[in-house]
């Protein structure tokens, strides 16, 4: 098993990780760095996300410093991109990166562990991650800092903690990538008459819509 050593490993290609590349390009240029992701190409979830998906916001608020749209989408300040045009930002995002020396990208690569020693000396490897390819052969990296921006959170990568009670059964639902998600509530009808309280945690648009099914 061959090992390789980076000062940074930023594990997941979409916009946080490749937003933390970039800031680390500009003001680590002498560090050793690679990005990883169990994709094919950068872009996260735009690279299943459903064809109509639009930003919420404005996209000159969804643009890495140095790393600008095209003129024809800048020059309209209440823009939106769509999918096809995210995509194509992180693309021409991936091109620039290919031209960085000291910047490795790998792409359809597992990660399967992760390994930390606590006491490693500051510049030195502190975390092992171990990860396979898409052939399925096993390889290990080293790295003095290693970033987490994936949310698969495989191989118990930090800051990681076994979340246990989600269930009936006492354990965390099987393929759940939110394990503080409740997998079962029982019966609704059941519960409402019972003047059950039932608690919602998050107020985003998945929140919001739970409190709507509840209530009806």
């Amino acid at each position: 098993m061959s090992e390789e050593f980076y000062d940074y490993v930023v594990v997941g290609g979409g916009m946080t990780g490749t937003g933390i590349t970039a800031e680390l390009l500009e003001f680590r240029p002498n560090a050793k760095i690679l990005i990883m992701d169990k994709l094919t190409q950068l872009g996260g979830h735009w690279n299943f996300a459903y064809p109509y998906v639009r930003l919420h916001n404005f996209t000159s608020y969804y643009t890495l410093y140095g790393h600008p749209m095209p003129d024809e989408i800048r020059k309209q300040a209440k823009h939106r991109a769509n999918l096809t045009e995210i995509l194509a930002y992180f693309n021409q995002i991936q091109r620039s990166f290919k031209e960085e020396k000291n910047l490795t990208m790998r792409f359809n690569v597992n990660m399967t562990g992760v390994e930390e020693k606590k006491d490693a000396p500051v510049g030195e490897a502190k975390w092992t991650i171990n990860y396979t390819d898409e052939s399925g052969k096993a390889s290990a990296v080293k790295a003095g800092t290693l970033v987490m921006c994936t949310h698969c959170r495989q191989g118990g990568a930090p800051p990681h903690k076994p979340i246990v009670g989600t269930t009936e059964s006492g354990g965390v639902p099987a393929g759940n990538i939110y394990p503080n998600q409740i997998d079962k509530m029982g019966d609704l009808k059941k519960a409402a008459k019972a003047n059950q309280k039932i608690a919602v945690v998050g107020g985003g648009k998945t929140g919001a819509d739970a409190v709507m099914h509840l209530y009806w």
